[in-house]
């Protein structure tokens, strides 16, 4: 009975294997952006908060070496090529998120770029990693990214790309971005970091390139081409660090970039092109000083600024509270001559060189009368402005970034020219950059000075105090008597 129950089953095949379909690379690295998310808020959010959510928390570097220790582990024996990193981006831009996700999302890609970058160099090869995004939105891109090679981001929007960049104690070779958002390549270099070149073209938004190599960081040469700030651009870069060289063309931002070099730092050359000086800056006001509070710039040269800014510069926008600039170059050249700015042959119509600019605070009310040792005009002051182009390589850096300067992203066929500009650029610093060069020399004296100066401040001040002290209660005796 049973056995005709079964009879028409027989013809029916027995199991056959299942074949299960292979997980991409792309649905593996979007797997542990997921589970990081909720892992990563769980630890840190609370480490967080709207203060220092960005930018100079040290919390934002312990919580990027957690995320890359994660995924070193998660992606060990599992190759990640280029356009697999490529593509996860571009899947992961134009969404909206909530700001600490945001950051998250930012530091895990800075990871992946540093994981690429870190097996490529086992295997001997340098890392140069261009994306364009076509105007595609992702905030934080690279953020935090702590060891690469070179990085070109081109066409995105976003706030805080390429953010903290080779921070940390980390490097980097190039960073650049062309693009816009709010603190675009800010901090990069900083707190012990090593960048050779930042350079921004065509960039916009607001607090763009601000704060590069700060708290002891090192960067070679800051270059902004083209590039139009809402508000601060390159300001407090090199404080409490150092920065060789920054270069701004074309600026179309309403204010001077001030506060460079502060409290110890050092920045080497300041050259502007067709810049601005902020109207407002404040006769006593320490944050309108082109550097302050022990601060130290070499050379800043201003090279026609624009029209509707003010001619001469304000009492205060030297060198503040202990800080020194030691030549303020002034230069103005008709539009026909622009092109010979950097290998002068022809007298600019005007060009003042201030030498030794300083501006002690002896007390809240009172300065020293004495703005800069010396002045030159005419034909002496032109002669040193040619030697100072000459020596630090000056000029030969800015005529690279002219030369770039003049091409829109459509003549840039390939990221390569770019990449090759930085190169260059890299190299004709090292050849010029020696640490028994005459500026460095200059610079180690400058600091004994303001040493100097400071103990002797504090050693008449912490006199006048006591004596004054001395004097109320001789008084209150006499008066008790």
């Amino acid at each position: 009975m049973a056995d005709g129950l079964f009879e028409d089953l027989d013809g029916i095949e027995g199991p056959r294997d299942v074949q299960v379909r292979e997980e991409t690379t792309l649905e593996k690295l979007l797997k542990i952006e997921r589970n990081l998310q909720s892992e990563i808020r769980t630890k840190w959010s609370p480490h967080f908060n709207s203060q220092n959510y960005t930018y100079r928390c040290d919390n934002g570097s312990k919580c990027y070496c957690d995320i890359y220790r994660r995924i070193e582990q998660e992606l060990k024996g599992i190759d990640i090529t280029e356009d697999e990193l490529k593509g996860f981006i571009i899947t992961n831009s134009n969404i909206e998120r909530e700001l600490f996700e945001s950051i998250i999302l930012g530091m895990y890609t800075g990871s992946l770029l540093q994981l690429f970058t870190e097996r490529n160099r086992r295997q001997g090869k340098r890392t140069r990693f261009y994306i364009n995004g076509d105007g595609s939105y992702f905030p934080f891109l690279f953020y935090c990214a702590k060891d690469i090679d070179d990085v070109f981001v081109d066409d995105f929007k976003g706030e805080g790309i390429c953010s903290l960049v080779g921070s940390f104690g980390g490097k980097a070779n190039n960073v650049i971005v062309r693009g816009e958002g709010n603190h675009l390549t800010s901090y990069v270099g900083s707190v012990k970091g090593r960048v050779k070149n930042v350079i921004l073209l065509d960039a916009k938004g607001k607090d763009i390139a601000t704060g590069i190599g700060v708290f002891n960081g090192d960067v070679d040469n800051v270059i902004l081409l083209n590039c139009m700030a809402l508000r601060d651009m390159a300001e407090a870069c090199g404080v409490s660090g150092r920065v060789g060289n920054l270069i701004i063309i074309n600026s179309n931002s309403p204010h001077i970039t001030l506060s460079i070099g502060n409290s110890w730092g050092r920045v080497d050359n300041f050259l502007s092109v067709n810049g601005c000086v902020s109207q407002y800056a404040s006769q006593y006001a320490c944050e309108d000083s082109i550097t302050h509070s022990n601060g130290y710039v070499g050379n800043a040269i201003f090279i026609n600024l624009k029209k509707n800014t003010t001619s001469y510069f304000p009492h205060d926008i030297y060198a503040s509270h202990g800080g020194i600039l030691r030549n303020l170059i002034t230069v103005s050249y008709d539009e026909d001559k622009l092109p010979q700015i950097l290998a002068p042959t022809v007298m600019p119509d005007k060009i003042i060189i201030r030498e030794d600019c300083r501006v002690f605070e002896l007390t809240p009310q009172k300065y020293k009368t004495e703005l800069y040792k010396t002045e030159l005009m005419g034909d002496a002051a032109f002669q040193k402005y040619k030697r100072i182009l000459q020596k630090n390589g000056l000029g030969e850096i800015t005529e690279l970034a002219l030369a770039m300067e003049n091409k829109t992203p459509e003549d840039v066929k390939t990221p390569e020219e770019v990449f090759s500009f930085a190169d260059e650029i890299s190299e004709c610093y090292s050849k010029h950059n020696s640490l028994l060069r005459p500026d460095n020399m200059y610079f180690l004296t400058s600091r004994i000075k303001q040493v100097s100066w400071i103990v002797s401040e504090s050693i008449r001040h912490a006199y006048e105090v006591n004596y004054r002290r001395l004097q109320r209660v001789i008084k209150k005796v006499i008066h008790a008597i």
